[in-house]
């Protein structure tokens, strides 16, 4: 949650490698979570200006997720929910390699953040239970992993669906529920459980 630090080790992996599409993608990324939009377009005007934008697909995923990013923090909703589902679905993600070595799990993350917005549970449930299911999303990016565990038992016991609920929260908690520092998600899931 520290959005500042994260800000900040983007820049200096930036600064060694200016040129690499995921950096600038999650310099973008981060830059929103920051409330920074101006970055967020610089780092966006960047990536679209690398040459290998032209030459390579996964640039041109990341340019496009980021492209979502700026419309969902800008409120088009529509526009962000159809660049994250073209991105999730490009055959790059579904190869075990690319998705490991790319952001498969923060796409769907970002396609969920968009259903929400557009109030449309069904889909962002779809979208979560994509990330779930995903065994790469534990190995590249457990965080967020594990934000949509938590996320999606919530969305079942909304849904009324309680068992489903229970299990995935107790899977989060199983998992996170013994860390060593105080984590709020966890509080949240403790009460709602009735811990």
């Amino acid at each position: 949650g520290d959005v500042a630090a994260a800000r900040e080790e983007l820049d200096r992996a930036l600064s060694m490698q200016p040129e690499s599409w995921r950096g600038l993608y999650f310099a973008g990324r981060m830059a929103l979570f920051d409330d920074d939009p101006e970055a967020a377009s610089r780092h966006h005007r960047a990536l679209e200006g690398l040459p290998a934008v032209e030459r390579s697909a996964s640039a041109r995923m990341y340019r496009d997720a980021l492209a979502a990013e700026r419309a969902l923090y800008g409120g088009d909703v529509a526009t962000a929910r159809r660049l994250f589902a073209e991105v999730v679905s490009r055959p790059l993600l579904l190869d075990w390699s690319s998705t490991c070595s790319s952001a498969g799990a923060v796409f769907l993350e970002g396609l969920a953040r968009a259903a929400s917005a557009d109030q449309d549970a069904a889909a962002e449930l779809d979208a979560l239970e994509r990330l779930v299911g995903s065994g790469a999303a534990r190995i590249d990016h457990p965080v967020v992993y594990m934000r949509a565990l938590e996320r999606l038992s919530g969305l079942y016991l909304e849904r009324g669906e309680r068992e489903r609920g229970e299990k995935l929260l107790a899977r989060f908690l199983r998992s996170w529920g013994d860390a060593d520092w105080e984590i709020e998600l966890v509080d949240e899931a403790r009460s709602r459980r009735g811990l």
